[in-house]
């Protein structure tokens, strides 16, 4: 379980940076797309700190799970409060 924890995770991860990637630098990809692949990547995370959290003490992989998941978090945190603070004219 651990496993599918850490794996959950990394694809949350992976979901974000590739939305960013293909839209942002190789603009193969519409907005509406990068948007749903940012939210796949939240909601990814966000289920790995949760599941991560309940079995932190059974699997060993789910605790480390649980920290990606939370640093993939803390990064769109971050990045929101990047793009709030933009001023625009």
């Amino acid at each position: 379980m651990g496993r599918i924890v850490f794996s959950l995770a990394i694809v949350g991860g992976a979901a974000g940076l590739a939305s960013f990637a293909l839209y942002e630098g190789l603009g193969v990809i519409t907005s509406d797309t990068s948007a749903d692949m940012g939210l796949v990547s939240v909601g990814a995370a966000a289920g790995a700190v949760m599941l991560g959290f309940a079995l932190r003490r059974r699997a060993g992989l789910a605790r480390d799970g649980m920290f990606v998941g939370l640093a993939t978090l803390g990064a769109w945190f971050l990045l929101l409060v990047y793009a709030l603070a933009q001023d625009t004219p």
